[in-house]
């Protein structure tokens, strides 16, 4: 399985940590609802999803030519 991130919600590129953390927060709402507030805390990720996510960005990211 692979995974790409792309950022449509910001202007610029931010730190990886924080694109993260903005992933799996945003990941938590429902927005499918038509009455106010507009939205509904789901839930959350199963753990085994949330861990297999970050290990396989991590995995790509040791791959790739990001780093410093």
């Amino acid at each position: 399985m692979k995974y790409h991130l792309i950022d449509f919600e910001f202007a610029g590129l931010n730190y990886p940590g924080y694109e993260l953390a903005n992933f799996f927060n945003e990941m938590e709402w429902d927005y499918t609802f038509s009455e106010p507030p507009y939205f509904k805390i789901k839930e959350g990720w199963q753990e085994e999803l949330k861990l297999n996510f970050i290990k396989e960005y991590w995995k790509e990211y040791a791959n790739s030519n990001d780093i410093p």
